[in-house]
């Protein structure tokens, strides 16, 4: 049985597991706290950052193997693509603080 958050459960694929968005919800507390002492959120940003990373890996692995249609790429550009710059400005800008609270 499948299971998919975006729709119900099938028997096309037993014992497969989806998980749409990367379980999304997370992000955006780790993201508040971020905003909220921002001099402390290198780490969890960087984890965003990896999650945005990884995103397009995985869209290539499922575009390549044909699972999903190459149309998705605009979803992954929309959505992941476009946070590296944000996210590395941030990064690069939040490095100093991260070193001073050693």
């Amino acid at each position: 049985m499948a299971v998919s958050i975006l729709g119900s459960a099938t028997a096309e694929s037993p014992g497969d597991l989806r998980l749409s968005g990367n379980g999304g919800w997370p992000y955006g507390i780790i993201y508040f706290e971020v905003a909220r002492v921002p001099e402390r959120g290198w780490l969890l940003a960087a984890v965003g950052l990896l999650g945005e990373i990884l995103g397009p890996i995985g869209l290539g692995i499922l575009i390549w193997k044909g699972t999903w249609p190459k149309s998705t790429i605009v979803l992954c550009a929309t959505n992941d693509l476009i946070w590296w710059i944000p996210f590395a400005i941030y990064l690069y800008d939040a490095w100093p603080f991260q070193n001073r609270e050693r």
